[in-house]
């Protein structure tokens, strides 16, 4: 099962204001990602692809047998 991310939720994991990566779906900077009952719902090469966007160093994703809670959408 895959986690999905917000975008508050991605603004939060990447530091930016979360209007930065609307705007830059908006103006095509960055591809849109899939979207979950009509609200975009980030993966991990998702935030990979906006991180480097915007320059910004990501930790790897989380691994184990232990999932998240946060982060689905």
């Amino acid at each position: 099962m895959n986690d999905y991310f917000s975008t508050g939720e991605a603004a939060r994991l990447l530091g930016v204001q979360s209007y930065r990566i609307s705007y830059a779906h908006a103006t095509g900077q960055v591809a849109e990602p899939l979207r979950v009952m009509g609200r975009r719902a980030y993966r991990w090469p998702d935030l990979i692809a906006l991180s480097k966007h915007f320059n910004i160093e990501l930790k790897p994703a989380p691994t184990g047998s232990g999932k998240e809670k946060h982060g689905r959408v």
